[in-house]
């Protein structure tokens, strides 16, 4: 028997010039993108709250619109006040988080809009550096098949933070490949600062279960919470855990973005309003979580790379919010199935859906009730179970 041809690859060449284009094309836009004054002006004005008002006003939200109108001169954008910041604020994210914007804070937030772009790229560069180390796909491969998710180009043009969970998740599955275990769960614990993907990811440890793993994980999110504590008194934290109640019940609040939510909890409420909605979602979300760990867990040990993916996959598709720029947990996955089959039809089709399904979606999101995003999102978590796509192990890519 003949032996088989080798997969086609993409040249090397080919993803430079793919990457090099797109970092230009990026870091050229930055002003364009700040000028939007969209959502990284609410991460700013947590920063800016804590330096300019101190620890005590940082979830008032009075103190935040009266320093958010100072800064706009009076006039605060309609769309960075909606109904919800009336009783949450425009920043509501847990306190740590508020330290770990308070260098942009101390800049002008039209500095600041430029800052957060850049950072936000440079993220998404270092995950998917890592990722091209967990998953076994060449570097400029696996960063420009990064670069090229559609949540890259809406964390750039929002000023968001998708691409610092992608690191972390990068971070975590680096050091567990490699053994290290607990500065894996040190990484990982560090998702505390966004609960919504720490309260996602917190089955993880558990389901691998290593133990240094688990006690990394909780001593990050131990030391994250406690040295904010310390650093900035106990009121900041009271005030948060007294928002934390309505914080949970976000998709109840006025001007909740359901349109631009890609979970699975997000697809319940869309196919079915009020109570039963939720009900849906929650169903949905506890069934993928429920077979994501069982597979999870098989594949740990014979081929742990996979397990990873399938675990931010589920991730994905479990968590209580996901955004357009927080759509990144399937994403290496991908690149492993890349990595191991090539330019195999399986890899094409898996990319155009789910890169496809979220370029779709546009800034203002499809409105249906099942959103392409939601569908890439499942076609790979599906495939990532395929014992036919992922255990035939080509020479790396």
């Amino acid at each position: 028997m003949s032996p088989s041809l080798p997969t086609p690859r993409v040249p090397d060449l080919v993803w430079m010039m793919v990457v090099t284009a797109l970092v230009v094309g990026l870091l050229w836009t930055v002003p364009i993108a700040a000028a939007r004054d969209a959502d990284g002006v609410h991460l700013w004005l947590g920063g800016h709250t804590l330096v300019r008002a101190g620890a005590a006003a940082l979830y008032d939200p009075i103190a935040q619109l009266s320093l958010l109108s100072s800064a706009f001169g009076g006039a605060v954008p309609d769309d960075l006040w909606a109904g919800r910041n009336d009783l949450l604020g425009a920043f509501f994210y847990p306190p740590p988080a508020a330290l770990l914007y308070a260098p942009v804070g101390l800049l002008p937030v039209h500095t600041a809009t430029l800052v957060l772009p850049v950072v936000s790229l440079v993220a998404f560069l270092g995950a998917g550096g890592l990722l091209s180390r967990v998953t076994g796909l060449r570097p400029f491969a696996a960063v420009g098949a990064t670069l090229l998710v559609p949540a890259v180009f809406h964390c750039h043009v929002l000023g968001q933070n998708g691409g610092l969970a992608l690191l972390v998740l990068a971070g975590a599955s680096l050091a567990m490949c490699r053994h290290q275990n607990m500065l894996a769960g040190l990484i990982l614990g560090a998702l505390v600062l966004k609960p919504s993907w720490w309260i996602a990811v917190a089955w993880v440890p558990l389901v691998l279960g290593r133990s240094r793993l688990l006690l990394g994980f909780g001593a990050s999110t131990a030391a994250v919470c406690l040295g904010s504590w310390a650093v900035l008194g106990a009121q900041p934290w009271m005030d948060w855990l007294a928002l934390a109640p309505d914080i949970a019940r976000l998709a109840e609040l006025p001007d909740y973005p359901l349109h631009l939510q890609y979970s699975l909890p997000g697809v319940g409420r869309r196919l079915l309003s009020g109570p039963w909605g939720a009900r849906l979602g929650g169903a949905l979300a506890v069934g993928a979580l429920a077979v994501g760990a069982w597979k999870t867990r098989a594949l740990a040990t014979a081929d742990l790379p996979r397990a990873l993916c399938m675990a931010w996959a589920t991730v994905s598709l479990i968590s209580p919010h996901a955004h357009a720029y927080d759509v990144v947990g399937a994403l290496p996955g991908l690149l492993l199935l890349g990595a191991r089959r090539g330019l195999h039809p399986a890899v094409i089709v898996l990319a155009v859906v789910h890169h496809g399904g979220q370029a779709l979606e546009g800034g203002q999101g499809t409105g249906w009730a099942l959103p392409p995003a939601t569908v890439g999102l499942v076609a790979v978590w599906l495939a990532l179970g395929s014992d036919r796509l992922y255990s035939s192990v080509d020479s790396r890519s």
